[in-house]
């Protein structure tokens, strides 16, 4: 992060154009921000992935990155917040690194103790995690959610999130070149000097 805002700051003190993809966190109001910027709304992919889950029951869990990744607890609050607007409890929560092997050990003692009905996953990595263990346990019932909708998960079977990168590069290209409103008022509704792209879902 350090490195980041040094990096941003050199660009603003040297007056070139730029615009960063990702929100700058580590303001109190990224939309405020003076620099551009370009990111993906991931609690918004979460919530989508959440409210299709809870189709299947309402016991979905999340397994996500350790808390303090910014990207990770922004795809954390929409599952909690889709649970909540649901009437579900969202006290499914597990934690893993980014490694398949370490996503299995939690997804396998989750499931040899706790009645799950889906877990949605803050990354692809976590949902082929999740998949290996469900399917040691004999779970194949058990819906699982990635999030980046990359060739792994898709020859897996696996439902996804899937950031459209086509439009995070539009939507950069236009703040870029002064014509930003276009993909903004598309992807972000309100707002000047940043495009929020809404991901999608993509069931399999």
């Amino acid at each position: 992060m350090a490195g980041r805002r040094r990096q941003l700051g050199t660009l603003e003190h040297r007056g070139v154009p730029f615009v960063s993809f990702g929100r700058p966190w580590d303001v109190a109001s990224p939309e405020d921000s003076a620099h551009l910027w370009v990111d993906v709304d991931g609690a918004s992919g979460t919530r989508a992935a959440t409210e299709h889950a809870l189709t299947v029951g309402p016991r979905v869990a999340f397994l996500g990155w350790p808390a303090g990744s910014p990207t990770g607890d922004d795809r954390e609050r929409g599952w909690r917040e889709a649970m909540t607007d649901a009437g579900a409890r969202p006290d499914l929560r597990l934690s893993a690194e980014e490694r398949v092997a370490q996503a299995r050990e939690q997804v396998a003692e989750l499931l040899a103790t706790t009645a799950v009905d889906a877990i949605v996953c803050a990354s692809d990595t976590l949902a082929v995690g999740a998949h290996v263990a469900a399917v040691a346990e004999q779970r194949p019932d058990v819906l699982i959610i990635g999030f980046d909708n990359t060739p792994a998960v898709e020859a897996l079977g696996l439902s996804s999130v899937e950031q459209l990168p086509e439009l995070v590069a539009a939507g950069t290209l236009d703040l870029l070149m002064g014509s930003g409103g276009r993909i903004e008022r598309r992807a972000a509704g309100d707002g000047e000097g940043h495009v929020l792209v809404q991901p999608r879902l993509v069931v399999r």
